[in-house]
C-alpha cells in the first residue's frame, strides 16, 4: 500500500488555490481528497473515448464526533469534465 505525505505548506497552497476558485473554507481533508480523486479520475479517463461519470466513496468514523455509534459513507457523484 502506498503512503502519500503532503507538507503542510503545500496543503495551505492548495487551500488558497481552491478558495480562489469559489469554494468557501475547504478543510485539509477535502483539499487532499479532491486532489487525489482528480488525479485518479484523469488517469482513468485518459484511456476512454467518451467521459463517464464517476463516484467516490469516503468512509467516515463519526463515533468520536456524534453521540451515537456507527460508520457512514458519504458519496459524491461527479461528472468527468476534462480539467
Amino acid at each position: 500500500m502506498n503512503r502519500f505525505v503532503f507538507e503542510s505548506y503545500k496543503i495551505e497552497e492548495l487551500k488558497r488555490k481552491v478558495e480562489g476558485a469559489g469554494v468557501p473554507a475547504p478543510t485539509r481533508v477535502e483539499v487532499i481528497m479532491s486532489l487525489v480523486w482528480t488525479c485518479a479520475r484523469n488517469a482513468w479517463c485518459s484511456n476512454l473515448v467518451s467521459p463517464r461519470s464517476t463516484l467516490m466513496l469516503q468512509p467516515m468514523d463519526l463515533r468520536s464526533r456524534v453521540p451515537f455509534y456507527g460508520c457512514f459513507l458519504h458519496r459524491k457523484p461527479t461528472d468527468n469534465v476534462p480539467s
